[in-house]
């Protein structure tokens, strides 16, 4: 019972409370891609039931003391093993039918957390984004992203900024992509939502996105009236945050006829989300993060090996562009391609392919995680049923 309890509260850990499913078991696996791929079939979670899986024959193996039975377990963990490793093998060595490709550039500024909302640094601060879009450019980037909020204004709401980035855009004749907040006008209390924009090259917004899987204790306070006593007391993580207004539809953009579909940091861990984007036909995934909070602790590498996964389930590749790194392109097996060293300012630019196939888990979602919760339910309401004892031959219960 062990994989399906494990694999249930994985599931749970997802989708109630706070939605904290940061470094769940199977990702562990993120270096060992043909054990990795069994995403492609349950997402992270098929993952994180085969290493318990595995783990619970042997521990069981190890507390038996008869052999047949000993045996039995060792068999069965060597078998489940040795199939997801062929299985995987084979994956990793087919190819991704493509529909076409892009070369896109990656922008890293390497803006520091302490510098990034400061408002004398802010002009240049977009000014060093738009020498490496230059770069960039040169290079033959057709698509280039910035990283979450690379563009610490109100789009809407300065017009020398945005004619700026317009005609970035139009000079260089590429699309740019670029985490940007967005304040609702006429809206109760001018809602604000943590978002994403992508231009043309003729410099006109195509893709509005609002990021719909906001951070707990950092864009927004859960079960506010408890965790601030009615209002008395801050309960967020860090002082510049605001309370964020989540989005509702994983809206996608063209690029030459190519749907995208990008996604904001945090919401790279969710595979429900990133799918919700390959299933309204996003040939490329485009994540763009802002890592720098973690600054130079284990959390950054944590992050990159989380979205690979997304790469994974939905046989896409994803381009990640992070303000102070790790930036990447990953394939569609999770093979992470150059990445860039945290902390350094400049751009990476590669060819990727466009790939619209889909996998089981595209197709069908978390139903093999739903399954696991379900039989983790029958298996504790089980532990509930009292045995039945027999006394002077009567039976009671």
């Amino acid at each position: 019972g062990a994989p399906f309890l494990w694999t249930g509260l994985e599931y749970a850990r997802t989708h109630t409370f706070f939605s904290f499913p940061w470094v769940l078991l199977g990702y562990s696996q993120h270096a060992l891609l043909p054990f990795a791929q069994v995403a492609a079939l349950a997402s992270v979670y098929g993952v994180s039931f085969l290493v318990c899986a595995g783990s619970a024959l042997l521990a069981y193996a190890a507390a038996q003391e008869h052999p047949r039975a000993r045996r039995v377990a060792l068999a069965s963990a060597a078998l489940g093993v040795g199939a997801a490793w062929g299985w995987g093998s084979w994956q990793m060595g087919q190819p991704v039918a493509e529909t076409g490709r892009v070369t896109v550039g990656l922008v890293q500024g390497g803006v520091r957390q302490e510098d990034k909302w400061v408002p004398e640094y802010a002009s240049a601060n977009v000014e060093r984004h738009l020498r490496l879009t230059g770069r960039a450019a040169d290079a033959g980037a057709r698509l280039v992203v910035w990283p979450e909020s690379a563009v610490p204004f109100l789009f809407d709401e300065n017009p020398a900024l945005a004619a700026q980035l317009r005609d970035a855009a139009r000079r260089l004749g590429v699309y740019l992509f670029f985490g940007n907040d967005d304040r609702e006008p006429f809206s109760a209390g001018r809602r604000i939502h943590v978002g994403a924009k992508l231009l043309d090259p003729s410099g006109e917004i195509t893709l509005r996105y609002h990021k719909i899987q906001l951070v707990p204790f950092g864009e927004y306070v859960p079960l506010q009236p408890l965790f601030t006593l009615g209002g008395r007391f801050a309960a967020k993580l860090v002082q510049e945050v605001s309370d964020f207004t989540p989005g509702t539809e994983a809206v996608t953009g063209a690029v030459d006829g190519h749907r995208i579909g990008g996604f904001i940091c945090y919401e790279a861990i969710f595979p429900s989300l990133v799918r919700r984007f390959a299933t309204g036909g996003a040939e490329l995934l485009v994540n763009v993060t802002n890592d720098a909070w973690y600054g130079t602790t284990s959390a950054p590498h944590q992050h990159l090996a989380m979205a690979a996964f997304r790469a994974i389930e939905n046989r896409r590749y994803l381009v990640r562009a992070a303000n102070t790194g790790i930036t990447a392109v990953v394939d569609p097996r999770g093979r992470v391609l150059e990445p860039t060293r945290l902390f350094d300012t400049t751009v990476l630019v590669r060819e990727v392919p466009f790939v619209a196939e889909t996998t089981f888990y595209t197709r069908h979602g978390d139903v093999f995680a739903q399954a696991c919760a379900a039989m983790a339910l029958a298996l504790v309401a089980a532990t509930f049923r009292r045995p039945s004892t027999r006394m002077d031959g009567r039976s009671h219960r």
